[in-house]
């Protein structure tokens, strides 16, 4: 098999924290294009039916051995080193971009689905990121209701928040604080045992510009109410 062609047209936007990598398909290679096979075959055999195994069995043998055209982008490393992002019988590409390089250069490969010794040799685009601004995010560490049986303890130094800055963990860098409240919003400095009660407890987490807030309800029953979990939450 011949060497593929790469894909032409390799382009990007970006907007915001959002780039698209789009870029025009090859053609059917004739080695997988059914009709292209379809002729070839009918002009070497002259017998309708023995035209139609030998189609029969080239696609068989397609199906298995080569695949279909797909498109491979990577990520090239400063070092030259490329890491696959992802594997699409498509003309695009879309990847949330994070603060913190100048630029990031990809590289779009043709190969077949099962067959890569002719993988193309890559059309490559270099995107400047220098303007992309950092992500940064929080989230609870552990679970947004914690119910817990009268007369426990509940251990508020197993969960907190974790802060995020382009995927890069800063909770040490940010500055939380929290406020625990009962049911009637009366605030206090830790949290009792010893009734049916609902406690919320608010995290106000700060890190550079970002600021925002996050709760987490502790919610004290009797051992015969059944427990109800529910997942962690984010923001």
């Amino acid at each position: 098999f011949d060497r593929l062609d790469n894909v032409s047209n390799l382009d990007y936007k970006l907007n915001g924290n959002k780039l698209s990598l789009t870029w025009k398909n090859i053609d059917i290679p004739d080695a997988i294009n059914v009709d292209k096979l379809r002729s070839m075959y009918n002009e070497i055999f002259t017998d309708a039916g023995w035209s139609g195994a030998a189609l029969t069995e080239r696609i068989n043998f397609n199906n298995s051995r080569i695949g279909t055209i797909v498109y491979k982008v990577y990520e090239k490393k400063t070092d030259g080193s490329l890491k696959l992002l992802t594997t699409t019988p498509d003309n695009k590409f879309e990847q949330m971009i994070y603060g913190g390089k100048s630029s990031i250069t990809y590289v779009v490969k043709t190969s077949y689905s099962l067959f890569e010794a002719n993988m193309s040799t890559g059309s490559e685009i270099t995107v400047n990121t220098k303007n992309v601004e950092s992500v940064i995010t929080s989230e609870l560490k552990g679970k947004t209701t914690v119910e817990m049986e009268v007369g426990k303890t509940y251990n508020m130094a197993n969960d907190g928040v974790i802060v995020l800055e382009n995927l890069a963990d800063v909770t040490n860098k940010a500055t939380i604080t929290k406020v625990i409240t009962d049911s009637k919003g009366v605030v206090l400095t830790s949290i009792p045992n010893n009734a049916v009660e609902t406690y919320t407890i608010t995290y106000t987490i700060k890190y550079n510009n970002y600021s925002t807030t996050l709760k987490r309800k502790i919610v004290y029953k009797d051992k015969s109410t059944p427990p109800n979990d529910n997942e962690n939450t984010s923001s």
